[in-house]
């Protein structure tokens, strides 16, 4: 993955501001672990999804999507992905940004859509 890449991206379309250093090292933790998912079209950059694995459940950190990409399909194309990557899941965590502090857990087969297997 190109990291100069990711963090222009997430520095242009993000919603909260860390300085450089930071930034890279969240994102090459999250690589390293697995739990960092990224969408492209046309070699470009159209959303990020930074998430942590605890047990059954995923927990969303953030989710940057370029303006003109936002829409739920978005969010599902991330969370389908994390599932393919992490099978087990049965639960799925939204931790919201700075404006609010609430944690919302859903079963991510009922968010999706989908029965279970």
């Amino acid at each position: 993955m190109d990291i100069p890449k990711i963090v222009k991206f997430w520095r242009k379309n993000g919603y909260y501001d860390v300085d450089i250093d930071t930034l890279k090292d969240i994102i090459e933790k999250h690589i390293s672990y697995n739990t960092f998912l990224i969408e492209e079209y046309n070699d470009e950059i159209i959303g990020i999804c930074r998430f942590n694995i605890d047990d059954i459940v995923c927990t969303t950190l953030d989710v940057v999507i370029k303006p003109e990409y936002r829409n739920r399909n978005m969010l599902r194309l991330f969370i389908l992905k994390g599932l393919k990557k992490f099978p087990y899941i049965k639960k799925i965590r939204f931790k919201r940004g700075l404006r609010h502090t609430r944690i919302k857990e859903y079963d991510i087969y009922k968010f999706l859509g989908l029965e279970r297997n």
